[in-house]
C-alpha cells in the first residue's frame, strides 16, 4: 500500500518496487484513471479503478501482502498493456 491504496506490484529489485496504485476514485490529480471489470478486493464490491501511472518506490513504503485480492482476466490484459 501507499498512501493508503493498494497496489500492483508487477517488477522489483533488491529496494525498489515499480507499481500501479487502485482507488476508490475515478479521477486523480486531475487525470482519469481507468476503471476495473471487477473490483480485486472480495470484500469490496465498490467500483475500482487504477491510476495509470508506473509508481517506483523503495520497498520500505509498501505494506502488507494483500493475500486474497486477484485482478479478473480482462483486468490482467489491461494492467498487461499498460506495463509495456
Amino acid at each position: 500500500m501507499i498512501g493508503g491504496h493498494p497496489t500492483f506490484i508487477f517488477r522489483k529489485d533488491e529496494t525498489i518496487f515499480w507499481c500501479f496504485v487502485l482507488t476508490h476514485s475515478p479521477r486523480t490529480r486531475g487525470k482519469d484513471n481507468i476503471v476495473l471489470t471487477q473490483s480485486p478486493n472480495p470484500q469490496d464490491p465498490q467500483k475500482q479503478y487504477l491510476r495509470p501511472v508506473i509508481i517506483q518506490s523503495h520497498r520500505d513504503n509498501f505494506g502488507k501482502i494483500l493475500e486474497d485480492w486477484e485482478f479478473h482476466k480482462e483486468d490482467i490484459a489491461l494492467v498487461m498493456k499498460l506495463i509495456k
